[in-house]
């Protein structure tokens, strides 16, 4: 194994210079990286929908240009910190098995072949540059039941754990446990340089588990996401720059409290989201009508309003970058994540209201979406 390892090292290091072309289809996200990689410090990447192809191979283009020609090391995924801890270790070693660690991220929006050829490329980075690689984490925590339950808690950290569940099984109200939660938590931060990101993960695992069952809403998802990104910018340093992987919902600055709002008023201009849509196609999604089974199918746009998408005349180009401050009114971007159904307007609307440059800096919109390949080990699973 260690034999094959340095091999590949070697054959790596060999064609560092060419590790960040960009095929000719993406030569106008250049300019665009240049200025994100000169002006921005964090760079949020989103996606109309979790199962279009293209998104993840214009954002894949982006992160290496921002990773080899702008010193970005950080890369924060849509994802649990459990998991993306192990696979952090992974892209740092290439011990492993990759395909093993993906099947971990759970969601099947990060278990497809073209995530999977972006994580390949890390590894081999990181490879090149061992002492300065990318660093990548998972900013969710929404599974308690498997990775943060009591028992675990404790096991790890008595002390703290103890504190929590004092509060969580007390006889206080549901808002009171979420406020003595937060001030635990930021106590935990406060009493140390280094934020302690694992135990973090287990506090926000049951603060999320019981905002969503008390509340019923992911507005403190949203919130608590938008801590962890914090958390993981004070362990790296104020000079790093990072980059986040996530859906359009997640990374807007404004529209129902969501990530990007918070973290827009933490970094201000040193924040950019870069939203990404598509004008027409196909895509992968979770059948409307079948939503318990979670049977992903292979969905066609059945677009009943006209979006900014709609009206771009591409030409001979199969992308289009907008800077948002251009725009000359408001107009929708399809806001289609994970779940989709064949006629939408009898269940949803799957649109969102795009208000110039408040909600996005750049919108990214490709001219067709085709569906995501899920990997073999996902689907028979």
């Amino acid at each position: 194994m260690r034999l094959l390892f340095t091999c590949l090292f070697i054959s790596i290091l060999s064609n560092t210079d060419t590790i960040a072309q960009t095929p000719d289809v993406y030569t106008d996200l250049i300019p665009l990286c240049h200025t994100l990689g000169t002006e921005k410090t964090l760079v949020g990447l989103g996606e109309s929908t979790h199962g279009t192809a293209e998104f993840t191979t214009i954002r894949a283009e982006i992160v290496k240009q921002l990773v080899t020609k702008y010193n970005y090391r950080v890369f924060i995924l849509e994802a649990e910190f459990a998991t993306c801890e192990k696979m952090n270790k992974y892209l740092h070693s290439g011990e492993g098995n990759l395909d093993s660690l993906m099947l971990d991220l759970r969601f099947f929006p990060w278990v497809h072949e073209d995530f999977k050829v972006l994580l390949e490329w890390m590894m081999n980075y990181n490879l090149v540059h061992p002492e300065n690689g990318v660093r990548f984490y998972g900013m969710d925590a929404q599974y308690s039941k498997l990775y943060a339950q009591k028992d675990t808690i404790i096991k790890y950290y008595p002390n703290e754990g103890k504190q929590l569940f004092q509060i969580i099984e007390g006889n206080t109200s549901p808002k009171q446990k979420i406020s003595d939660i937060k001030q635990l938590s930021n106590s935990l931060a406060l009493a140390s340089n280094t934020i302690d990101l694992r135990l973090q993960y287990f506090i926000t695992c049951q603060l999320n588990k019981l905002s969503a069952t008390t509340f019923n809403t992911n507005t403190y998802r949203d919130e608590n996401m938008a801590q962890f990104v914090k958390w993981i910018c004070q362990n790296a340093g104020d000079t790093t720059k990072m980059i986040i992987w996530a859906h359009n919902g997640h990374l807007k600055k404004q529209g129902g409290k969501p990530m990007g709002q918070y973290l827009g008023d933490a970094y201000g201009d040193k924040y950019a989201a870069v939203g990404l849509d598509f004008k027409e196609g196909a895509f992968l999604a979770v059948d409307y009508d079948a939503v318990a089974d979670r049977k992903l199918v292979d969905m066609t746009l059945n677009p009943i309003v006209k979006t900014i998408a709609a009206d771009i005349k591409f030409g001979d180009k199969s992308i289009a970058i907008i800077q948002c401050d251009t725009l000359k009114h408001n107009g929708y971007i399809n806001a289609i994540g994970a779940i989709y159904v064949k006629q939408p307007e009898k269940k949803a609307a799957f649109y969102n209201k795009l208000q110039r440059n408040k909600q996005f800096d750049y919108l990214i919109v490709t001219k067709v979406s085709t569906p995501i390949q899920l990997l073999p080990q996902y689907l028979n699973e």
